[in-house]
Parts: C-alpha cells; structure tokens; sequence
C-alpha cells in the first residue's frame, strides 16, 4: 500500500451527469489523523448532501447524516505513510467543505541514525522513521549564518536511507547540517556534524583600479549590497565586479567577510 505520491494531497471536484451526483476527491497519505467534513443541504432542500464516502474503493460505516462528518481513517488499519483515496459523493448542490485536508500531507518524521563527513566534503546520512518523500536540505554553516549548499529528494520509506551529498569545504572549522520542512512550515534539523577540512587559508588581493579581486586559491564567494541583496556569486579566483552600480558591498568568501565600495561607475 505504501508508494511515494507525486502529488501529495489533491483535491478535485467532478460531475456525473448521469446519475446527477457530485464527487469529492481526496488523496494523500496517512499520518495518524481523521479527516472532518462540514455537510450542506443539496438543491432539493431535503436531508443532507452528502450520501456516501469510499477510502481507497471500501465504503465506510461513518455517520452522515449530519453537519459534521468524521471518516474515521484511524479504524481503517491504516500504517502511518499509507495511500490514502478518499471518494466523498454528494447530491447536486452546495459542495461539502473538508475541513482538515492538510492532515494528509507529508509530516517530517525523520530519525538520525548515523552521519558521517571527510575533510574533503563527502557527507553521508542514514535515516530511519521517514513517513513521506520530503525534500532535505543541505546547509554549511560560514560567514557567520547557515548557508544552504543544496537538496536531496528524501526517500519516504520508515526503513533505512542512505543519502549522499558533497559540500565545498572551507578552510579550518566546517559545520553541516540536514532539514526538513513539512506543511506546517516548521524546519525539523539534523545535529550539526563538525570537521576540520584540509583547506587551505585562502587570502585575496584587491585591484582597485581594474574593479577585481584576486583569490589565492579558488574559493566559493558571494557579494552582497547594503541593503543584504545578492549581487554576485560564484566560485573561482578571480572576481570581476565592474558591473556592479557604485556604492558599498559586502564580500563573503572562504570562511570570512570584508566590505568595500565600489567608486567609479
């Protein structure tokens, strides 16, 4: 029953013109809880819209003969991370309003087992408890704030996962870091792993009248305005800013910062 979804939760409203009745379609997966529904009163006027409910095909025995209508998914047998199909089917009329749909999207749930990373940046993860295909997000922590240095497509399943990805190291001290987020819009982090890289310290030097700097050694860098807007980014060692508008910038490169200004247009 498990599968991952490439759409998580989809909500569709079609029309039988044959039979004059309406269905609701839900889809999602199952994360433990019920899904509530406010019922209307179809065109007649007479009882309530809403005459039936299948999950995954199965008719359920939930009462609907009322406003409120709880289908109850949890004594369904239901294991957290299961395909859930929902058929709502109404009489013609105002639709039924589902009340609670994003409890069928994907909740990060995710446990570290192990996470390893050499002094070159290769960086690998096991998890286990994974209840959805939930991107992660690969962060390096320099320049004095958490950068993200990419994704990987979580695999979804509760057993087992391995992931790898490679960061660009920076001179001394390296921090990485793995997240998650989910509909509630919270970020679920793995523990910072710490390293010491075998980077070399990397220095620049300015030529002001040639508007560039000159890195000793090839080194991720970015540029910001004074107002924190990106610039320019990239990864090299040489940095040509003579497009950039006159006025005051911030240069992050390696595991520093400076700032400068740049004069002439």
């Amino acid at each position: 029953m498990k599968q991952v979804l490439s759409l998580i939760i989809l909500i569709l409203l079609t029309v039988s013109k044959s039979t004059g009745m309406e269905t609701l379609i839900l889809e999602g997966v199952y994360q433990g809880k019920n899904i509530y529904v406010q019922n209307t009163i179809p065109e007649s006027g007479v009882g309530y819209s809403v005459f039936e409910v299948r999950v995954n095909g199965v008719p359920t025995s939930d009462e609907l003969n009322s406003w409120a209508i709880e289908i109850d998914l949890a004594s369904l047998d239901f294991g957290l991370g299961d395909t859930v199909l929902i058929k709502i089917y109404y009489k013609p009329g105002p639709q039924p309003k589902v009340l609670n749909p994003e409890v069928l999207l994907f909740l990060s749930t995710f446990d570290i087992v192990s996470q390893q990373i050499s002094t070159t940046g290769e960086f690998t993860w096991t998890t286990t408890n994974e209840n959805g295909s939930l991107t992660f997000v690969i962060e390096q922590y320099k320049w004095n704030r958490w950068v993200k240095s990419g994704e990987v497509y979580g695999i979804g399943t509760p057993t087992e996962n391995n992931y790898y990805f490679e960061i660009t190291p920076h001179s001394g001290e390296n921090k990485v870091r793995v997240y998650q987020l989910d509909f509630t819009k919270e970020k679920r982090y793995s523990k910072p792993l710490t390293f010491q890289s075998e980077v070399k310290e990397v220095k620049f030097k300015r030529v002001t009248e040639e508007d560039k700097f000159i890195f000793s050694d090839k080194t991720l860098y970015e540029i910001y305005d004074y107002n924190d807007r990106i610039a320019m980014r990239g990864y090299g060692e040489v940095v040509n800013y003579i497009n950039l508008p006159k006025g005051p910038y911030y240069l992050y490169y390696d595991n520093k910062t400076t700032s400068f200004s740049k004069i002439s247009e």
